[in-house]
C-alpha cells in the first residue's frame, strides 16, 4: 500500500504506459511490482502554491483502495476497495467522503503545439537562452520528478569477489551534460538551454503524441521545489506558450 496524492497516482499511469506498454514490451521488473500495488489516496487541502494539477487535468482519479485525510482531529479513512474493510472493523465511524482539488493557485496554459512549422520555429525561439544563465544542469529537478524514467545501470561488487554482485538500475537525468553523448564525443543537447528545450517539450508534447492520451507532466510542481536556481516550470510553459502565440502570428 502507498500513500500518494491524485497527481502521484496519476504520474504511476504515466510511467506504467513507458515500463509496461512501450511498443508492446513489458518490461518485468516493473511490472511484478506494480502488480503488487495499491494505493491510499490522501487529500491536499487545497494543494500546494507550486501545484497546477488542475491544469494538466490530474486532480481527480478512482485508481484508490483507501481515501485519507490527516488533520489534528485524527485521521479519516474512507474504505473503497472491500479487501481492506477487515482492518476497520470497531473501528468509530465518522462520515468523510474524499474531496479532490478544484483549483489552483497557479493556472498554467499547455502550448499547441499540432502545427509542425510552429515546431521547428519553437525550437529556435530565443525563449530557450535565458536558461543557459539560469540552469546550472543539476539535475535535481528531474530527480524529483514523478513521471521521469531515465535511467542507466551500474555494476555493484560484493566484497572482494568481482564475480559477486549485482546489476541496478540508477537514475538518469536528461538534464545533465553529457547524458546524450555518443561516440567520438559527440552531444545531441551541449547547452543548458537545449536540455531545458528537450524536457519540457517531452512533457508537453512528445508523450501526448506518442501515446494520444495525456501529457506526462502531472503537474505536481516538485520540480520547482527542487529547483536551487528557482526556475518554475509552471512560468516556463506559460512562456513557452506566449512564444507560441507570438510564432502563430508571424506565420498568419
Amino acid at each position: 500500500m502507498l500513500l500518494a496524492r491524485p497527481c502521484d497516482i496519476n504520474a504511476q499511469r504515466v510511467q506504467g504506459r513507458i515500463y509496461a506498454g512501450n511498443g508492446g514490451y513489458d518490461d518485468l521488473y516493473y511490472s511484478r511490482i506494480r502488480e503488487l500495488v495499491k494505493f491510499a489516496v490522501m487529500d491536499c487541502n487545497g494543494g500546494d502554491d507550486t501545484c497546477f494539477c488542475v491544469s494538466m487535468g490530474t486532480n481527480r482519479t478512482d485508481d484508490y483502495a483507501l481515501a485519507m485525510k490527516f488533520s489534528q482531529d485524527g485521521l479519516q479513512v474512507q474504505v473503497v476497495d472491500e479487501e481492506f474493510s477487515s482492518y476497520f472493523e470497531g473501528m468509530p465511524q465518522a462520515e468523510y467522503t474524499h474531496a479532490f482539488v478544484e483549483e489552483n493557485e497557479l493556472k498554467v496554459t499547455v502550448p499547441d503545439l499540432s502545427d509542425k512549422n510552429i515546431r521547428k520555429a519553437l525550437k529556435s525561439h530565443p525563449v530557450w537562452q535565458e536558461y543557459n544563465s539560469r540552469c546550472i544542469s543539476c539535475g535535481a529537478c528531474t530527480i524529483a520528478c514523478s513521471t521521469c524514467t531515465c535511467f542507466t545501470t551500474r555494476d555493484v561488487i560484493y566484497g572482494d569477489n568481482p564475480e559477486v554482485g549485482e546489476r541496478r538500475r540508477v537514475s538518469a537525468s536528461c538534464q545533465i551534460a553529457g547524458f546524450d553523448q555518443m561516440a567520438g564525443q559527440k552531444e545531441f543537447r551541449s547547452s543548458a538551454a537545449e536540455r531545458m528545450r528537450y524536457k519540457v517539450l517531452h512533457k508537453f508534447y512528445d508523450y501526448k503524441a506518442r501515446f494520444g492520451e495525456e501529457h506526462m507532466c502531472v503537474g505536481c510542481g516538485r520540480c520547482t521545489r527542487r529547483c536551487p536556481e528557482l526556475i518554475s516550470i509552471s512560468a516556463t510553459v506559460n512562456k513557452v506558450s506566449a512564444a507560441v502565440d507570438e510564432i502563430r502570428a508571424a506565420l498568419d
